[in-house]
């Protein structure tokens, strides 16, 4: 598999002179997400600036591990490292290392998503070069994390070669062969997928945010064709991208990428053949609070025997509120699930402290006194999961 489009691209001469067409990604990401960021570029923003891709799966399939499409594809995408456009170029960070939650609307839950790679920003950012940043995110449930990380520690994931037996053999496509199969789980899914992008920018020199998404529902796509969300989601935009072509409505000779292309026909097609979307206005500080493009980092300074280090704690945060009465400063933060990280609350009682420069005038630390209360584990709607101590 290789998820950038350099290859395809080299194809373009070819397909010009043999007067063919092209369209590159034609599923929901990529696909349906270029075609809602070219939506909102031709109707919404004189310029886009940040663009933030959100896959959220709030499904159950009911299995201890399995993935929902191609489980090679997959585990490759979510253990390679990821990369996201930003300061004009491509930065990367360690795999799964950028996380938050994510309210998707309309009911459908709140879930941690993780900042991964994608190919579509790759041409997203070629095409409307405005864009300052680009993420793509998607959902995965603390099960899947923790599953994950034993099979990469064990070196399950592995995509080289090893020798067992006198027979070579990728240990990814053997996991592959002995996971669920991805075609089967529609029988036993049931939940909704939330996919879309939150865009902001400018137009009219003013702040305009919006989220232009899909909802769709694992069990109403089985009853229709049998399976679930996941590859209904795939498919529909692949036969709505072969109409385009076959009708004339999309044409040219070469290789085009999804966003190149009159995002209005597709986006009609999508609300006429099972893939409603919804286009909401967010104000600046709802957008911010989803995506904060210049977060400042909480730096903490965490002890071990091999040795001091700085930690940006930030990623590991849901919310911080600081009160301030009585002579108290009163902390409250809440961590975000699926942390892997042992965030000591004293590091982070420490780390606030200096922030909000809550110290003493001479500047020694002995005369700074705190008490940690533990809550425990809440769920997405705040009823308590676990136990609570001091």
């Amino acid at each position: 598999a290789h998820f950038e489009y350099s290859w395809q691209w080299a194809y373009r001469e070819r397909f010009e002179k043999a007067g063919l067409c092209a369209i590159l990604g034609c599923g929901f990401d990529p696909g349906v997400t270029s075609v809602f960021t070219a939506y909102a570029a031709k109707h919404h923003f004189d310029e886009i600036h940040y663009l933030d891709i959100v896959d959220c799966n709030a499904g159950n399939h009911g299995m201890a591990f399995a993935t929902n499409f191609n489980p090679e594809i997959n585990i490759r995408e979510v253990t390679a490292p990821c990369r996201h456009w930003e300061n004009g170029d491509f930065q990367e960070t360690a795999a799964m290392s950028m996380h938050q939650p994510f309210a998707c609307p309309d009911g459908v839950g709140t879930y941690e998503i993780y900042r991964m790679y994608h190919e579509e920003m790759e041409s997203l950012v070629k095409h409307i070069p405005t864009i300052k940043r680009a993420q793509f995110w998607m959902s995965f449930s603390p099960n899947y994390i923790n599953h994950l990380t034993v099979l990469k520690n064990v070196g399950m994931t592995r995509i080289d070669p090893v020798e067992y037996n006198g027979v070579e053999i990728v240990p990814l496509q053997f996991l592959k062969a002995v996971l669920p199969d991805p075609g089967e789980l529609g029988k036993t899914t049931h939940g909704r997928t939330c996919i879309g992008c939150v865009i902001q920018g400018k137009k009219d020199g003013q702040y305009k945010a919006v989220y232009i998404y899909n909802i769709c529902d694992h069990e109403e796509c089985f009853k229709e064709v049998g399976s679930q969300a996941i590859s209904y989601t795939t498919g529909v935009p692949a036969a709505i991208g072969g109409r385009m072509i076959l009708t004339g409505t999309w044409s040219g000779e070469g290789v085009f990428n999804m966003e190149q292309n009159d995002p209005d026909p597709f986006m009609e097609a999508l609300n006429q053949y099972g893939l409603p979307w919804q286009c909401i206005e967010l104000t600046e500080e709802q957008a911010a609070s989803i995506f904060a493009p210049d977060a400042e980092p909480i730096i903490m300074t965490k002890r071990s025997k091999s040795g001091d280090k700085e930690v940006n704690i930030l990623p590991m945060i849901h919310s911080v509120k600081a009160v301030a009465a009585d002579g108290l400063i009163k902390i409250r933060a809440t961590l975000r699930a699926g942390n892997t990280e042992n965030l000591n609350p004293e590091y982070l009682v420490g780390a606030m402290r200096d922030r909000l420069g809550i110290l003493p005038e001479d500047g020694s630390m002995e005369e700074v006194w705190y008490r940690i209360l533990r809550i425990g584990f809440h769920d997405e709607k705040g009823v308590e999961v676990g136990k609570w101590f001091r």
